[in-house]
């Protein structure tokens, strides 16, 4: 099989009904692209058997900080990454051509301050840099790239990841911040995925409507308006009961069988509806109570 481009993805125990279905949608809508599935050799014992390729993740090495080995891990030449946790709809070759030959490239904007999510200050980050526009692409779930040009962003991103405390203030580890301070560094601007990515959380007036199986992703982005994205990422637990119902679509078609997938919809939906709001209701609460004895 042809290793100049292909399709890379991560499973943990956690997602890798997710990697399934997300490699379900890619061969709907982009046949003849092969698939990397990066995983514990117990995942792959699962569900290798559904992928072109697998690669058995390097012991010692936890969460985000396995998408800083994108590059080693990638038996591809040209590699597209995407996150388990997405589903494609369209041909992914035409975006990728649209954003044109790129050693490292992933949807974000430039930006000029602020703190990420994970609570990287992005000011402080410049001032140690000596720069003065950040590459942010917090949440963006892809990132294209192309040996050996890309090899450059991620044995940078590598050597920040060693040496966290010498580029970031005081904050959570995440990938997407450290290849941010990468690219930065680097003067790699992110490419434009508006209307390419999309997300449920940004669809306004409850417009997002999906059917994998017909190919078909539509809402009103509360930026861009009319989206119709080439792939959506349902990230962090965005949609629960839409995504598994989308999943389950492509599983069928398939004649796949793997338990668990409407349990962890279920679950998920408690936990953004439920015990999310009450975790803020608490923080609430604590927070009316110190003011109150100040």
């Amino acid at each position: 099989m042809d290793k100049d481009f292909g399709v890379l993805t991560l499973a943990t125990k956690r997602d890798y009904i997710k990697a399934v279905a997300m490699a379900c949608s890619m061969r709907e809508v982009s046949p003849g692209i092969p698939i990397c599935i990066v995983c514990t050799q117990q995942i792959a014992d699962i569900v290798g058997q559904y992928f072109d390729y697998v690669v058995i993740e390097r012991k010692g090495i936890k969460g985000f900080a396995h998408k800083i080995l994108l590059d080693e891990y990638s038996p591809f030449n040209k590699t597209f990454f995407i996150d388990a946790d997405m589903l494609v709809y369209k041909d992914i070759r035409k975006m990728i051509d649209d954003w044109g030959e790129k050693r490292y490239a992933a949807g974000g904007s430039i930006i000029f301050e602020g703190k990420s999510s994970f609570g990287l200050d992005r000011n402080y980050v410049l001032n140690k840099i000596s720069k003065e526009k950040f590459s942010d692409i917090s949440g963006a779930g892809h990132a294209y790239f192309e040996k050996p040009h890309c090899t450059e962003v991620f044995e940078l991103g590598r050597k920040i990841m060693a040496n966290y405390t010498d580029y970031a203030n005081p904050c959570r580890f995440a990938d997407e911040d450290v290849i941010g301070i990468a690219m930065s560094i680097l003067d790699i601007a992110p490419v434009d995925s508006s209307g390419y990515i999309g997300m449920p959380n940004h669809a306004i007036n409850n417009s997002f409507r999906s059917n994998i199986l017909e190919q078909k992703c539509s809402y009103v982005d509360e930026l861009f308006g009319e989206t119709e994205p080439t792939a959506v990422h349902f990230a962090a637990m965005q949609q629960p009961l839409v995504y598994a119902r989308e999943q389950q679509r492509l599983l069928n078609k398939n004649h796949i069988k793997i338990k668990g997938l409407w349990k962890k919809a279920f679950l998920e939906l408690y936990t953004t509806k439920v015990l999310w709001p009450l975790a803020a209701f608490r923080r609430k609460l604590k927070g009316i109570d110190l003011n109150s004895k100040a």
